[in-house]
């Protein structure tokens, strides 16, 4: 215990008391007349050995547990610096295996796990929409209406004692000096912060009475988000009372948000809180926008509520005979069935948790199986080492050694290797957490405000983790090492020919490792074969030298009076606009959509066409608007007729363009072009002609089919004023640039959304799949490695072992061939178990990753052959070295070993 000086003192104080004592009893016996030889034999005899006494005496004053440790820790310290080979690759083993988990789980933490920051997070509920029959696939969504807000908080509900909407529709610009820019703001109804009681770090909150229609004299109170507070504006405390321009709204900051709360969404950060009848559309019914939240009463539970509010909404909805469209196996419907449902929402809300809470848990799972995959590896390599210190624990043991201090000595090595993995396996946590939630991160949407980072509980995972790191590969290994025969391993020595192999712990933890590899390789393919299947689907449309920049007319307007919409801009000028940017040097074509593929964004419109045989054929299809050059732009063959025109607008005949499934949907076997399409959503004039036809594409996403598409002209309606900016360049630069310098000098007041490319818009369609994937293909690489290392390392050392056996072997006539086939084999039986093993798990959990697979089967007999293929090449690279080392053994030399 050389940390604490006080005990080696008393140590030394105890061996010169001792020594004295000794010392004076030899100089009494030589006044005897006694020799000095005999002298000190008789004090030694009748004092007893002096370390034993020493031993003894210190076992009396206690601590002497302490100081074991600490001769352990240092014994133990000696033996890591002694083996760096061995001490490097379990500390990078350990370092993958618990900083993917704690990674893993940290995302899965902050995701789906940690409680929102607020006043008794256990009684906030939120209040979901049910449209359709409840199933697996139609779950409740969050969004909601503001006139639903209105109808239930008109009603006092008895089960909640607040109800709040939160919002962040429409989108509010923010103007200043340096222009028009989008900002990220969330629309409260006054209630919500006391509701879920938050207070100000500044200031004041809003409530009720300034959420009302103009706001206050001042305008709309506003709440600055902490972190927006100190980074935009340096924390500087005179912001109360600053005036601010929303797209001519005004408003006003009131007071500053305490810190640690964010929003009510997961990964949702905020600029500022404003009240919400901003909102131009705060009332309406059917922009579905709202995320309704409640606080239960004390005694109230979430089924509760939700029978007193469902027959409230039930009867709101049949005396307005409102109605709901609902998608189901690719196809629109209109339904009248919807169910509020209110649920739990302890942790908040999350769009991500729908499309990611089976990958993540899919994830977790893996690096669980690789998490015992390094265990398994490390147990067999604390094994084999163990095996070689037999003679060593032997000895040991002769001298006296019980078997727990042996095992108590062999673990430390293991719980310093634990401990060390696991501070940088921390390390690697902090520093692959953005990675994650990066991956989760599409393009186009508000950035993704996630702090994945290990704190609190993923700290206590990560020393779960470790803690069963070091049972499995520390604490079973070492007490299986620690049972020796000190007669039978001193005698044999370490290279001794023996005529019985015994069963090794490595013996059947081969194979386990072999079929958990399998069941990860066999998960990894199946991710990957389904991405690869996704990308060569064709959608439609050309993905390259696209750009695609939103932009909002909404604010182009000096002042909006409540409840009017932004009266649309003259044709002239979008023309105008489109032609500034075609004539930039590499611009090839341009155009302007409301609705372009692949952003998750849709409107619907009910057709129909009276067949010769007087039958009517309906359909609802998807209805975008767009200008003329789109097709063009967007690289969507023409295949009949011809594309819209400047001609096209308002007053001119009412055309259309039909994409081809709905063209065979309404005319089959006939020709399109110049039919006539009834649309059931304009009551006057309602019929269209079909002036051409287009290929299909695909809107929602590569899992999603070709929904048939009825194509308006963009000059002839009147649609929202958020457009799309599509732009066909010889680079993404280009088109960018092009738009930028276009609106700079025709709309410096229209602000610009971030510029996309249509690779980025398709590749944001498989962002779930890529990063299972990428993740799954990385643990599958980490496990195959660690069985090839597991693998070589068995047999490397019986070889060594049977070095004697194989020099008989070869002495009798076996050939270098033959001994290679011998370890080969060896091989083989540690592998082909695995294997089967390995098919036997893959198919247990390969069904529960069929919802995430596309175009393959979960039980995919090539995959399955492919992988077992992959992992016994890998067995046998393995065996490469082992395998050449027995063959060069010479006979002579390993018999005289003995």
């Amino acid at each position: 215990m050389k940390f604490w000086p006080g005990w080696e003192w008393r140590k030394d104080d105890l061996r010169e008391e001792l020594e004295s004592h000794l010392r004076i009893a030899v100089e009494e016996r030589m006044t005897q007349g006694e020799s000095y030889e005999e002298a000190k034999a008789a004090a030694t005899r009748e004092m007893g050995n002096p370390p034993l006494v020493a031993d003894v005496t210190r076992a009396s004053w206690g601590w002497q547990s302490l100081e074991r440790t600490a001769q352990d820790v240092r014994y133990a310290l000696r033996q890591l610096r002694k083996s760096p080979g061995y001490t490097v690759t379990a500390l990078i083993t350990l370092t993958l295996a618990i900083g993917a988990n704690t990674a893993v789980f940290g995302l899965m933490y902050a995701l789906l796990l940690k409680s929102l920051p607020v006043e008794r997070p256990d009684r906030i509920v939120t209040v979901g929409l049910l449209i359709g029959p409840p199933a697996k696939d139609n779950p409740p969504s969050d969004g909601t209406s503001g006139k639903l807000y209105d109808t239930l908080a008109e009603t006092n509900p008895k089960t909640l004692s607040g109800l709040c909407a939160w919002s962040k529709f429409p989108p509010l610009n923010l103007r200043d000096q340096s222009g028009t820019r989008p900002a990220q703001v969330a629309q409260l109804t006054g209630g919500c912060f006391r509701m879920l009681g938050l207070h100000a770090a500044l200031g004041r909150l809003f409530t009720e009475a300034d959420d009302k229609l103009g706001g206050g004299p001042q305008g709309y109170a506003v709440v600055l988000a902490y972190d927006y507070w100190r980074s935009r504006m340096g924390g500087d405390p005179g912001v109360l009372g600053r005036a601010l321009d929303f797209q001519g709204k005004k408003g006003v900051i009131v007071g500053v948000l305490q810190p640690g709360f964010e929003s009510v969404n997961i990964g949702e950060k905020p600029w500022m809180y404003v009240a919400s009848e901003i909102g131009s559309e705060r009332h309406s019914a059917g922009l579905m926008a709202s995320t309704l939240l409640g606080r239960l009463k004390d005694g109230a539970s979430a089924a509760q509520a939700q029978a007193e509010l469902d027959p409230i909404f039930t009867a709101a909805m049949k005396a307005t005979k409102f109605h709901f469209y609902t998608m189901r196996n690719g196809q629109m419907s209109e339904t009248d069935e919807a169910h509020l449902v209110v649920v739990p929402a302890r942790t908040g809300l999350s769009y991500l948790r729908q499309d990611y809470v089976e990958p993540l848990y899919l994830i977790e799972g893996l690096v669980g199986l690789s998490l015992l995959v390094a265990c398994a590896y490390l147990a067999m390599l604390a094994g084999t080492r163990a095996l070689a210190r037999r003679r060593e624990l032997a000895v040991r043991v002769a001298l006296g050694a019980s078997r727990q201090r042996l095992t108590a000595q062999l673990c430390w090595e293991s719980l310093l290797l634990a401990g060390a993995g696991m501070a940088l396996g921390l390390l690697f946590a902090w520093g692959t957490s953005q990675t994650l939630v990066k991956m989760l991160d599409n393009p186009g949407t508000d950035p993704l405000e996630i702090s994945a980072a290990p704190t609190g509980m993923v700290l206590v995972f990560a020393l779960a983790v470790t803690g069963v790191t070091v049972l499995l590969a520390g604490v079973i290994p070492a007490w299986r090492a620690s049972r020796v025969d000190p007669s039978r391993e001193i005698k044999e020595g370490e290279l001794a020919f023996s005529g019985r192999r015994p069963r090794r712990m490595g013996s059947w933890l081969a194979p386990v490792q072999v079929g958990l590899s399998l069941v990860i390789v066999v998960i990894a393919a199946l991710m990957s074969t389904t991405l690869v299947q996704l990308l060569k689907t064709n959608p439609g449309f050309s993905t390259s030298g696209v750009t695609l920049t939103r932009a909002d007319f909404m604010s182009g307007v000096a002042a909006v009076k409540e409840g009017e919409a932004a009266p649309r801009r003259p044709e002239s000028f979008y023309l105008t606009l489109l032609e500034r940017i075609r004539n930039t040097p590499g611009v090839e074509s341009a155009s302007v959509t409301q609705m372009p593929p692949m952003n998750g964004e849709f409107s619907i419109t009910q057709a129909s066409v009276l067949q010769p045989s007087g039958a009517m054929r309906e359909k609802d299809m998807m209805n975008p608007t767009v200008m003329p050059d789109y097709f063009r732009t967007l690289g969507v063959p023409l295949l009949q007729g011809r594309d819209f025109t400047t001609d096209d607008k308002e007053g001119a005949p009412k055309v259309c363009i039909l994409s081809k499934s709905a063209a065979e949907y309404f005319f089959p076997g006939q020709n399109a072009v110049g039919q006539m399409v009834t649309m059931g959503t304009e009551a006057k004039d309602p019929k269209r002609r079909v002036i051409g036809v287009v290929g299909d594409t695909l809107f929602m996403g590569y899992r999603d089919e070709a929904h048939p598409t009825l194509y308006l002209p963009f000059l002839a309606s009147r649609g929202n004023q958020y457009l799309q900016f599509a732009v066909r360049s010889r680079s993404a630069n280009v088109g960018d640039a092009a738009v930028k310098r276009a609106f700079k000098e025709l709309a410096p007041d229209v602000p610009l959304y971030e510029t996309l490319t249509m690779t980025q818009m398709v590749g944001s369609s498989v962002s779930r799949e890529r990063m299972v994937a990428l993740l799954a293909g990385f643990f599958a690489v980490l496990t195959l490695v660690l069985s090839a290392i597991g693998i070589y390392g068995l047999l490397n050392y019986s070889v060594i072992r049977r070095k004697r056996e194989i020099g008989v072997r070869m002495a009798l006539g076996a050939s270098r061939r033959g001994v290679v086939r011998l370890v080969i084999r060896e091989a083989m039986w540690m592998v082909l178990p695995g294997i089967a093993l390995g098919g036997v798990g893959a198919w247990a959990i390969s069904r529960f990753v069929r919802s995430l697979l596309f175009g393959v089967k979960p039980l995919d007999p090539w995959v399955l052959a492919a992988s077992a293929t992959v992992l016994l090449a890998t067995a046998v690279v393995a065996c490469l070295l082992p395998a050449r080392r027995a063959a060069a053994v010479h006979p002579m030399e390993a018999l005289r070993m003995e």
